[in-house]
């Protein structure tokens, strides 16, 4: 699962592509429709992708990166999902066997007995406010895992980080020190642990 994350299409990248406005120190990305991958718009026609996608996060070295972007992948691909920075999303799945399918973003939590919520954002009040903040809120009965992926500012593919098992009925967190473009989950799976054998990897 960690080659899946990091041999994702091009597909769910083509947010880091746009066209770039930087001024002594601060960036502004704007993907438009004109510069959007023809693959991606030809995916959208069937696909609810997100629209006008809008975050701005502050730099290490205290610069700012603003993305605004016309189209853009959506949230939950086939066996995916991926986060940008601000984004605060709930997510029904269905079990089968022990793996979570069928997933779909909803407006609100209607069936909280099989709804994921997931945020992620950047907290200013955290050290020099580039710290980046991941929570992920477990509806089911079991253990919540996931193989976890995010695209860094100093990177140029998706890279594999470790994660932790969230608790039935519970919530996870998970932080960086750095900014983080973009966050992606795969292989979301529900697992029986005992306390004592809580990993994170």
């Amino acid at each position: 699962m960690k080659k899946l994350l990091l041999t994702l299409p091009a597909l769910l990248l083509c947010a880091c592509a746009g066209t770039s406005t930087q001024g002594a120190h601060d960036q502004l990305v704007e993907g438009t429709l004109e510069n959007t991958p023809p693959d991606l718009l030809e995916y959208c026609k069937t696909t609810a992708c997100r629209e006008n996608t809008q975050f701005k996060l502050k730099m290490e070295d205290g610069s700012s990166y603003e993305y605004r972007g016309a189209i853009d992948p959506p949230i939950v691909q086939p066996d995916l999902i991926t986060l940008y920075p601000g984004e605060d999303v709930f997510i029904e799945a269905t079990i089968e066997g022990d793996r979570l399918v069928d997933m779909v973003v909803v407006p609100e939590v209607k069936s909280p007995e099989k709804t994921i919520t997931m945020k992620f954002w950047q907290e200013p009040s955290m050290a020099d406010g580039t710290d980046m903040l991941l929570q992920v809120d477990n509806p089911f009965e079991k253990f919540l895992r996931y193989e976890l992926g995010m695209m860094t500012f100093d990177a140029e593919e998706l890279q594999y980080t470790s994660s932790c098992p969230v608790i039935p009925g519970g919530s996870g967190f998970e932080h960086w020190p750095y900014p983080i473009f973009l966050m992606a989950f795969a292989n979301l799976r529900l697992v029986e642990i005992n306390d004592e054998e809580v990993t994170c990897e």
